[in-house]
C-alpha cells in the first residue's frame, strides 16, 4: 500500500488540509484482484479520525499481495480479523516508506488518526509504537476484544461515534 500525502483535497464535506491517500490498487495488480480496499471519512470523528478503512478478500483465492506504505505522519489501531489482534501503529520515524506483504483472505479494519491524535487520546507518547505494535489493552485494560472482534465495519463505525 502506497501512501501520499495530499496537501489540499476536495470533498463532499469541503476542503480537507490533510488527507494521505492510499492507493494500493494501482501500484500492485494482485492487491487490485485479490482485495477489495475502501475508506470512509466520518465528519462526526473529524477531531481525531481522518479515515475507517477496510480490507477484504475480492476472492477465495489465498494469496500474499505487497503492502508498500509512504510513512505520512498518522498512527492506525488496526483491527485483524484473521489474527484476532487489535493493535496501535505509527510509522518508523527513521524511514520514508516500507514494505510489508497482505494475506488476501484477512479482513482488517483500519482507524487512521490525525497526527498527534494518539497522545491526545491515550496520553501515552507516539513514540511508544516506532517500530512497533501496541495492543490495545496495554492502553485501555477494560478494553473487550472479543466484542470488537465481532463487529461488522458498519457497527465498528458505529461503536466509535458513539464512543467519541
Amino acid at each position: 500500500m502506497i501512501e501520499i500525502s495530499v496537501i489540499i483535497k476536495m470533498r463532499k464535506e469541503g476542503f480537507v488540509l490533510y488527507y494521505p491517500l492510499q492507493l494500493p490498487y494501482i501500484l500492485d495488480s494482485d492487491f487490485d484482484e485479490y482485495v477489495d480496499y475502501k475508506e470512509e471519512i466520518i465528519p462526526e470523528l473529524s477531531d481525531f479520525v481522518i479515515c475507517i478503512w477496510q480490507m477484504k478478500p475480492k476472492t477465495r483465492i489465498d494469496k500474499i499481495v505487497k503492502d508498500i506504505v509512504m510513512v505520512d505522519g498518522c498512527t492506525e489501531l488496526v483491527i485483524s480479523y484473521k489474527s484476532k489482534n487489535v493493535n496501535f501503529a505509527a510509522p518508523s520515524l527513521n524511514k520514508t516508506a516500507y514494505a510489508e506483504t497482505t494475506d488476501t483472505q484477512g479482513e482488517y479494519i483500519g482507524i487512521k488518526f490525525k497526527p498527534g491524535a494518539f497522545t491526545q487520546l491515550t496520553g501515552h507518547s507516539v513514540e511508544i509504537l516506532e517500530n512497533n505494535y501496541l495492543d490495545l489493552s496495554e492502553v485501555d485494560a477494560g478494553f473487550n476484544k472479543k466484542k470488537l472482534l465481532g463487529l461488522t465495519f458498519d457497527e465498528t463505525k458505529q461503536l466509535w461515534l458513539i464512543t467519541c
